[in-house]
């Protein structure tokens, strides 16, 4: 009897492809994400330059099994983009993120293909302020936004994005800006969309500017207070300016969200005022500005009339890694921070703090959130406490200020930080394959692979007894 082999495929043998089939689809799934969820939204899409948006709206956008092309711009330790764009209506546009849940960024860019965009706004769901970013236009060119992952590139989830793309920043947006001619000078303007300039120093966002020539010699008082938004204010004189870019004359004295400076100037000097808001891209708001003389018995700022707090100081105690979480940093660990300081005993009012995470996997300035305001203590000392997560060489800062009824004492500020992770050494190789095999990806890996083994062994196994059954 003649044995031959079957051409045609047996059921076992369908099965067991179907299987191998199966293990690709499961294990080349990027982590985290779903097989059934590997589409980016029409709301945008995986290749630039994407859809055009046509009306200010809120968007919300996917980056489920999205990726980035090659040379496509990005951040670093960033990935799975989408693309839209828009047209300009106006002078300036403003986007924000209202909601994600993973860590995102978004960027601006002008130009026609990848290999030739020019970036003219960058901001991430960590800016403070109103918006995300901010940026001056040209009516009529189109831009394209960029959003995706940042510090996970592999971060995937939704996005709702607010685009605002009509707007005018104010007119003293740019440098020199407004022209002071008489003292005392007040000015009212809103700042909502309110840019910084290429190479304009970045001590904070949403700036605009004031010129003054001194007619004689004087010491200025210039200040924000009546602002509806915390502010900043930053002074340049002509020996240092070299605007844009430059270096601030005088440093500005915060005090409860309001900033005052006082310098003195020459007959016939020039100095700069940079007003703004806090943050990147910057609070904005309705800005009041004044500039005035200032007798030398004036107060700087009448709401700062309490004292600094005393023995201002920050600890941890560091808890075991924390377990894991949606974007969890590496090597995360939950401490319990201490905050002490010192006051007189006599004083009735409360301390406001305000707390800043910094993370060491992340160049983004945080935003300082509110924590606690707290009475005072008969006894003068006062204690705060809480539990944060800390990545190795992320660190947490507490701003401290009495406060009275309307008038604050300046800010004090304590941090404690976490060591930096000691470096880890490489990994024993696999005796198979002469490589380290690390982290939930390889594990996957193996998996795949032992499926697929097993897949090959079965069919084989099938071959064999194919070959040895009559026909």
């Amino acid at each position: 009897m003649r044995r031959v082999t079957s051409a045609k495929p047996l059921p076992a043998r369908r099965a067991v492809v179907g299987l191998a089939l199966l293990a690709l689809v499961v294990f080349a799934a990027p982590e985290g994400v779903p097989a059934s969820a590997q589409a980016p939204s029409p709301a945008a899409t995986d290749a630039f330059p994407g859809p055009l948006v046509t009306a200010p709206d809120d968007l919300t956008l996917s980056n489920m099994g999205a990726t980035t092309e090659a040379g496509e711009p990005l951040p670093p330790n960033a990935g799975a983009t989408v693309w839209l764009s828009f047209v300009a209506t106006h002078r300036a546009a403003a986007g924000t993120v209202v909601s994600a849940d993973f860590p995102v960024f978004v960027a601006a860019y002008e130009g026609d293909q990848l290999a030739s965009l020019h970036e003219v706004a960058f901001g991430n769901r960590s800016a403070v302020g109103l918006f995300a970013l901010v940026f001056t236009t040209t009516p009529g060119n189109t831009y394209h936004l960029q959003i995706g992952s940042e510090g996970l590139a592999a971060a995937r989830g939704t996005v709702t994005l607010r685009l605002l793309p009509e707007g005018d920043p104010p007119p003293n947006d740019a440098f020199p800006g407004t022209r002071i001619t008489a003292l005392p000078f007040e000015d009212r303007a809103s700042t909502t969309f309110a840019t910084l300039a290429p190479g304009e120093p970045a001590l904070f966002g949403a700036t605009v500017w004031y010129a003054y020539t001194a007619t004689a010699a004087a010491r200025l008082l210039a200040d924000t207070v009546g602002s509806d938004f915390a502010t900043r204010v930053a002074v340049y004189d002509e020996a240092t300016r070299t605007l844009p870019g430059g270096r601030p004359v005088v440093s500005h004295g915060r005090c409860d969200g309001v900033d005052s400076v006082v310098l003195d100037v020459g007959a016939g000097e020039t100095v700069w005022f940079q007003v703004g808001g806090e943050g990147f891209p910057g609070e904005r708001g309705l800005l009041r500005f004044t500039v005035k003389p200032r007798p030398a018995a004036q107060a700087v700022n009448p709401r700062c009339a309490l004292a600094p707090v005393g023995d201002l100081a920050a600890t941890a105690t560091f808890g075991a890694e924390t377990p894991d979480r949606p974007f969890r940093a590496p090597g995360e660990r939950e401490a319990q921070v201490v905050v002490t300081w010192g006051y007189e005993a006599a004083f009735t009012g409360s301390f406001h703090l305000r707390r800043q995470l910094w993370n060491a996997f992340s160049d983004v300035v945080p935003p300082a959130v509110d924590v606690a305001l707290l009475p005072a203590s008969a006894d003068g000392r006062h204690r705060f406490s809480e539990t944060v997560r800390l990545a190795p060489g992320s660190r947490a800062c507490y701003d401290v200020r009495a406060v009275q009824g309307e008038l604050s004492g300046p800010v004090a500020r304590a941090c404690t930080e976490r060591a930096p992770a000691a470096p880890v050494a490489p990994g024993p190789p696999d005796a198979g394959s002469g490589r380290a095999i690390r982290g939930a990806g390889g594990e996957r890996a193996l998996a795949a692979g032992a499926v697929l083994l097993a897949a090959s062994l079965l069919i084989a196994s099938s071959a064999r007894v194919a070959r040895g059954r009559p026909r």
